[in-house]
């Protein structure tokens, strides 16, 4: 029943007379993967579809986004300010610190990523992937309509910035 689980039950990793053994499988939780071994994909071009190289092109997509957004933010922090929904990172930025805000933003996006390339070839490894992949997709969206906001209605950002109980102080924040 696990066999058939892992899909060792595939024709492909048959032994030539149709038993599936353990010795036949070339990939899975024991075997090598393209991430351990990038040329195994030179010959297998199909292990580039495997779970681990799925997760490994999420954990790639989420660092391009977060990398965006780290950007992005920085940007209006050290300029006019911006809201800030996220109460962990409104407590980092009340140090008044850009290298605190960049360390520790990149030093959660190290830890999360090592835990799940480390999880790879498991499938909850892929699910988390594919939700922080979806969720910061979905922040992307919210950076550009509150930067389509911010060019539309400058004045409004613009009073808020000069005074930031006009709006609400816990969630406007700045680096100025």
């Amino acid at each position: 029943m696990q066999a058939a689980l892992d899909g060792a039950a595939s024709p492909a990793l048959a032994a030539p007379d149709g038993q599936v053994t353990p010795k036949t499988r070339t990939d899975g939780p024991s075997g090598p993967d393209v991430l351990s071994d990038p040329s195994l994909a030179l010959g297998r071009p199909s292990l580039l579809l495997t779970r681990p190289a799925r997760v490994f092109y999420l954990v790639v997509a989420a660092w391009l986004m977060g990398l965006a957004d780290l950007s992005i933010t920085m940007t209006y922090l050290m300029s006019i300010g911006m809201w800030e929904g996220n109460p962990v990172a409104r407590f980092v930025i009340g140090f008044g610190s850009p290298t605190l805000v960049v360390v520790f933003k990149l030093c959660t996006m190290l830890t999360t990523s090592w835990i799940v390339l480390a999880c790879r070839r498991r499938w909850q490894a892929e699910m988390v992937a594919w939700l922080s992949a979806a969720v910061l997709g979905v922040l992307m969206a919210h950076w550009i309509s509150y930067i389509d906001y911010a060019e539309t209605r400058p004045e409004v950002l613009t009073t808020i910035s000069f005074d930031p109980s006009s709006y609400s102080e816990e969630t406007w924040v700045s680096l100025r």
